[in-house]
């Protein structure tokens, strides 16, 4: 596939967007300014637009376009910048694309409050409309705080995951999911 058509470099600003908006939401600045991902899938495609790691500057609040890699569902670069490799936890973007086809932009970072949330096993209520359909349809939680770096540790998270939009990490993070990044 030529990953130079109009639609790829869109796409790859659009993710590129999104791990800014990370970066000026508060979810990954100070020390873990490098920390978090946003990813979209090419429409119709196996393939996936993400930001990798080993930049020479590592920050999601500086990531552009021309930084942005793209990967198969098995996570190998197939285009990007030289020396940039995929993420730790890429399976955890490849297995929920692998199984969930209407899936196409996923969002993880470790904010401090659903982590909180997670370990707290309590049930969560809504305070505010922005997060009321995703708590009244409920936010499995995946039961440990490992890394996904397998795809046996991403298909477990896409299984809790299931239909759902949006899951938490134990300890760890959140991950949600739509139909665009």
């Amino acid at each position: 596939m030529n990953f130079d058509t109009p639609e790829v470099k869109e796409l790859k600003e659009k993710v590129a967007t999104a791990n800014r908006v990370l970066a000026y939401a508060g979810l990954a600045t100070g020390p873990t300014a490098y920390l978090g991902h946003a990813s979209a899938r090419i429409p119709n495609t196996n393939y996936i637009v993400m930001k990798g790691r080993g930049y020479n500057v590592d920050s999601l609040a500086k990531m552009q376009a021309g930084d942005m890699i793209v990967l198969d569902l098995e996570a190998n670069v197939l285009d990007g910048p030289r020396g940039v490799i995929p993420q730790n936890e890429v399976k955890m973007h490849t297995r929920i694309y692998a199984v969930r086809k209407d899936v196409g932009g996923i969002v993880h970072v470790h904010p401090r409050f659903a982590i909180i949330l997670s370990i707290a096993g309590k049930k969560m209520v809504p305070v505010c409309n922005e997060g009321l359909a995703l708590i009244h349809a409920g936010i499995p939680v995946y039961p440990n705080n490992e890394l996904i770096c397998t795809d046996e540790q991403g298909d477990k998270v896409a299984k809790k995951m299931g239909s759902k939009n949006a899951i938490l990490l134990r300890g760890h993070g959140a991950v949600t999911a739509g139909s665009g990044v």
